[in-house]
């Protein structure tokens, strides 16, 4: 509906002649996690870190700077395109509810995103959320996509990226633990004849506001109405920190994220904390712009901390080396401004401000 005429054809083409699963290389499966059953609530940040798992447990192999074009959505020349590649490069096991109107801003539309591999028993999903007080839109029936995933049907879906949706409801609450609720009670595939076939409910919900509005920084009902809602589903809560800046801060309109995020980690509890405070450490030359990260290493470093969390690190694994990505605090002062100048000129040649 919100296509240009060349648009579509161009996206349909990308996706209908590279999605072939061995575009992208497979290894053994010993190194995946096996029986995941994880759900991600968040913004951007937490969608990018949610990109660089599913790659993961699709592949075998995390991502390098060679083939992690998905996690920059502005390497793309239009929101269609990103949709398009982002769920191209994980077929067949991944599919996305995705909508966002020409014209737009990033937290507007629906971006519901759904990997499931059925071989290996994992099942990972993303639900775009600026903040608390941002709408969990879309459709929110992963009863739908993880059927198409199961039975093959995910060509017939990505035709319809971008496309507006005309299925109710759209938006089931503007309040998280409702949507939620609606959302986990159908995360199961359906047999028409048989009722539910089989149910796929995730065992841990990975939250986060980030530096969006909330009112999870006040208001401990609500706190509190979103972690009794998970526990009465049996589902685990786990709350990711906010991630730092490229200025290794936080900006002044966001004074509630550390609040947040503390308030959020006592009702979570020593187990259900995400703590990745240590990001504030992270070089700025590691970053796309002063919120995102260009080095792909820094969402595996995060996603192998939430695995151990969740305890789904095989035997065997080897952790990567955070004290590569961070800053060197022996610098000396010529050192630093050194460091500085070539951020400044790498931003420079990206065409980044």
């Amino acid at each position: 509906a919100n296509d240009s005429s060349d648009q579509q054809p161009r996206r349909l083409s990308l996706f209908m002649t590279n999605n072939d699963p061995k575009t992208v290389e497979q290894k053994e499966q010993g190194l995946r996690p096996k029986g995941l059953r994880l759900l991600f609530v968040g913004d951007s940040t937490m969608r990018y870190q949610y990109l660089n798992l599913v790659y993961f447990l699709h592949t075998g192999q995390w991502m390098d700077p060679s083939n992690s074009q998905i996690l920059w959505e502005g390497n793309f020349g239009s929101p269609e395109e990103f949709f398009t590649e982002s769920s191209r490069i994980l077929y067949p096991h991944a599919v996305c509810d995705c909508f966002r109107p020409l014209g737009s801003q990033p937290w507007e539309g629906t971006e519901n995103r759904y990997f499931y591999d059925p071989l290996l028993d994992n099942v990972v999903v993303y639900v775009k959320a600026y903040g608390h007080l941002s709408e969990l839109n879309g459709r929110l029936l992963p009863c739908i996509y993880l059927k198409y995933i199961k039975t093959g049907e995910v060509n017939q879906f990505e035709n319809g990226l971008n496309t507006e949706i005309n299925v109710n409801p759209k938006t089931v609450s503007n309040e998280w633990h409702e949507s939620l609720e609606h959302f986990i009670t159908h995360t199961r595939i359906m047999d028409g004849k048989a009722g539910v076939e089989e149910w796929l409910t995730p065992t841990h919900v990975v939250l986060g506001s980030g530096l969006w509005p909330s009112d999870f920084c006040t208001d401990h009902n609500k706190r509190l109405a979103l972690f009794e809602m998970l526990h009465s589903k049996g589902v685990t809560p786990i709350w990711k920190t906010t991630t730092y800046t490229r200025n290794h801060n936080y900006p002044p309109s966001s004074n509630c994220a550390e609040g947040t995020d503390y308030e959020m980690c006592v009702l979570a509890g020593m187990n259900g904390c995400f703590d990745v405070s240590w990001t504030s450490s992270i070089h700025a030359r590691h970053y796309y712009d002063d919120f995102h990260f260009s080095e792909p290493d820094v969402y595996r470093a995060m996603n192998e901390q939430l695995l151990g969390i969740l305890g789904y690190l095989p035997n065997g694994y080897t952790l990567i080396d955070v004290e590569s990505l961070l800053v060197d605090e022996e610098l000396t002062e010529e050192q630093l401004l050194e460091e500085e100048r070539l951020v400044e000129t790498f931003f420079e040649e990206k065409g980044i401000n």
